[in-house]
Parts: C-alpha cells; structure tokens; sequence
C-alpha cells in the first residue's frame, strides 16, 4: 500500500514536470522510497530522476528531458 502511494505521487510529479517542461523535486524520502521512484519513472523515456541532497533531506529531482526521437 505504502509502495502504491510513492508511486502514485511519482506519477503526479512527473506529469507536472511535463506540463511545464521543468524539474520537479520531491520532498525528503528513505532510501526505499526513492528507489521505488526511481524504479516506477525508469520506463519513461522523456523524464529522468536524481537523488539529490543528504542524510534525511535527500529527495529525488524528476526532470523533463523531452522527447525521444
């Protein structure tokens, strides 16, 4: 269930970064919760992912990348 969650704000998260062509960061997640974004957006091709920060403010960046040609 919590997995569902992450992976449901991921989508959202990364359906804004689209609309607006931008990066998106998420806030604070453990190390499980970022590896699950980083899992469930790994098939899209116009959007890529990055922990950035440290300890327990690290968080994922979701980038607009366009698209594939």
């Amino acid at each position: 269930k919590h997995a569902d969650n992450i992976r449901a704000i991921a989508h959202m998260r990364a359906e804004r970064a689209r609309y607006f062509k931008s990066r998106i960061e998420v806030g604070p997640m453990t190390a499980f919760e970022r590896r699950i974004v980083h899992e469930f957006l790994s098939e899209a091709g116009d959007i890529q992912t990055e922990s950035i920060g440290a300890g327990r403010s690290r968080r994922v960046v979701i980038k607009y990348i366009g698209e594939l040609k």
